[in-house]
């Protein structure tokens, strides 16, 4: 597709429908909420069975277990509320446990389907630890997991609201959720890509391997441009983190070939403490020295909330973008089902 201002095409190309899911998802973290505090009620637990909340609260420390597009919601959330939870919360994507989790240890498993074979493998082992287990899942949704995040998302935070582990209050998410609706209006496909900044950043990516550099309190966010550039797109991307990038990646400059080759997106924030935003400042006047392209991303001003779902919003319609640029369906992954299929 040579150009992004052709609505008609784009829904063509767009055979499962992709577009409506992500202009769809602040409502969907509204609906998400009310049905979270609906099913979330006086007892929880794994899909085998449930326990009284009150057992979950005595638990010093959280790990969660999630794969893809379901896991990403954990590590979201850690960066949601770090500032208030006191006990160790952990995010893993593996097929074991760490060997410290016992029966003080809450494991919540995120599974968009619920037949996650990793998570529920973590599961498995949480039980024989004696840990408490939750399962969050959506298995009567038909969505791809990766445009459910606000089920999972809402759903966790839901529950470490019910355990007393955090105030939900603190995020603001109903005047975040608001103001995000508005902005996610500015990355459908009718509008021109001129003022369409995902057109824009699609465009610099096509053709470029994409290389997402961000704030280390943005991590998750990275990691979700990545992600869904990676499915959405089908195409190749990396992320790094900064300060931790300025002791490495800028000492790099072999195969000289790869400054045609890469496009970096540098997420900012001028909301940030004073020495994260001179490290991004720093790496941004050595990319620009070095001649590589570069293009930067900052989230819509607010609570970090908004800050955090603006740049999810940002990420999913980029990859949206540039799927349709490699002319290709984003929805479908039929090399991850194969790969599932071989276990």
């Amino acid at each position: 597709m040579k150009t992004l201002n052709n609505p008609q095409e784009i829904q063509k190309l767009d055979k499962s429908g992709m577009a409506s899911l992500i202009a769809c998802l602040p409502r969907q973290f509204f609906e998400a909420e009310k049905e979270a505090r609906e099913k979330i009620s006086a007892y929880g637990g794994s899909a085998e069975g449930g326990k009284p909340l009150e057992e979950f609260r005595k638990v010093k420390k959280i790990v969660i277990c999630g794969m893809g597009g379901s896991g990403i919601a954990g590590e979201i959330t850690k960066s949601l509320i770090e500032d208030q939870i006191k006990i160790p919360f952990e995010v893993i994507h593996d097929w074991h446990l760490p060997e410290n989790v016992g029966k003080n240890t809450l494991v919540i498993g995120l599974s968009f389907s619920g037949k996650t074979a990793e998570t529920l493998n973590c599961l498995a082992e949480a039980e024989k630890k004696q840990a408490k287990t939750f399962l969050i899942q959506k298995k009567e949704s038909q969505m791809p997991p990766r445009a459910g995040l606000g089920y999972l998302l809402m759903s966790l935070l839901v529950l470490l609201e019910k355990l007393n582990l955090i105030n939900l209050e603190n995020l603001k998410i109903k005047e975040s959720l608001k103001k995000i609706e508005e902005f996610n209006k500015n990355f459908l496909p009718e509008i021109e890509t001129e003022k369409n900044s995902a057109k824009l950043l699609a465009y610099a990516c096509f053709e470029h391997l994409p290389y997402i550099i961000a704030p280390e309190k943005y991590k998750a966010i990275a990691k979700r441009f990545k992600t869904q550039i990676n499915e959405n797109a089908k195409s190749f991307a990396v992320f790094e983190t900064l300060p931790e990038a300025s002791h490495h990646t800028i000492e790099s400059q072999f195969p000289e070939t790869l400054k045609d080759q890469v496009a970096f997106l540098l997420i900012e924030d001028n909301s940030l403490d004073e020495e994260s935003q001179k490290t991004i400042e720093i790496f941004k006047k050595w990319l620009a020295e070095n001649n590589f392209k570069f293009e930067t991303i900052s989230p819509l001003p607010g609570a970090l909330f908004t800050r955090l779902l603006s740049l999810i919003l940002t990420a999913d319609w980029l990859s949206f973008y540039l799927s349709m640029l490699y002319q290709i369906d984003p929805t479908p992954v039929e090399k991850i089902k194969k790969f599932k299929d071989a276990y």
